[in-house]
């Protein structure tokens, strides 16, 4: 069985290759041109459903951990754009991708690449300390 920091690592790259796909199929659109296409509409509606479906299966641990991301609305949105289809507010879903989605990808590409140690810097007398404990050179 794979532990739940494990399953959730895989949900949140899911939600970020979702947030990828969205932003690669409207890339320079604008809310008119999305509004026109229904291709378009559709391919940016099911990548949403997709983060809000990884999103519910991340552990309430992870969830608590992480208050900075809106857990909640996120799985919100998923039920509302699958349950109630009929009813899809294509404004409502052009704010989410050009408001929300470049903030929530932030959020979660640093919860998925955390940023590496920082790096010690060497002081002159360290450099000395090691230089000083090398070995000795044989004489030729």
């Amino acid at each position: 069985m794979i532990d739940a920091p494990s399953r959730d690592h895989t949900y949140l790259v899911h939600m970020l290759a979702a947030i990828e796909r969205i932003r690669r199929y409207v890339g320079r659109k604008g809310r008119a041109t999305f509004l026109r296409n229904a291709l378009l509409q559709d391919a940016v509606i099911r990548n949403i459903e997709i983060v809000g479906e990884a999103a519910g299966r991340v552990s309430t641990e992870t969830t608590s951990r992480t208050p900075e991301v809106p857990w909640r609305e996120i799985v919100g949105m998923r039920h509302r754009l699958i349950h109630g289809y009929l009813e899809v507010n294509l404004n409502t879903v052009w704010q989410v991708v050009a408001r929300d989605l470049p903030a929530l990808e932030r959020t979660l590409r640093a919860l998925v690449e955390p940023s590496p140690p920082p790096t010690v810097k060497r002081t002159a007398r360290k450099r000395a300390c090691k230089t000083s404990r090398a070995k000795p050179r044989r004489a030729t």
